[in-house]
């Protein structure tokens, strides 16, 4: 066997000695003993935004508000110069 895998929820956070040891047929015996850390602090990760994303995504709100207000700033000089020149057509008929 040259991998096991083992479920550590249980154990106690800290570092663990294994002793493993091995026995063939013929009664060889070879022990080797390791050395493994159970750690179950979890830290989820910062999430990651690019900066070509971030700023993409900021450009078309840009634009709508900017074309609101320019649309808004054309429509009031417009509704304006609309007035203005009704008023003097008025003064006008006015003056006949």
């Amino acid at each position: 066997m040259t991998f096991f895998s083992y479920n550590t929820t249980k154990i106690d956070d800290g570092i663990y000695d294994l002793k493993i040891i091995a026995k063939d047929l013929a009664e060889n015996e070879m022990t080797e003993e390791i050395s493994f850390s159970v750690d179950h602090a979890f830290v989820q990760p910062a999430p990651v935004i690019s900066k070509e994303k971030k700023g993409a995504s900021q450009y078309p709100l840009l634009i709508i508000v900017s074309t609101i207000i320019i649309a808004a700033i054309v429509i009031s000089i417009a509704v304006k110069k609309t007035r203005k020149t009704s008023m003097e057509n008025k003064i006008l008929k006015e003056d006949l």
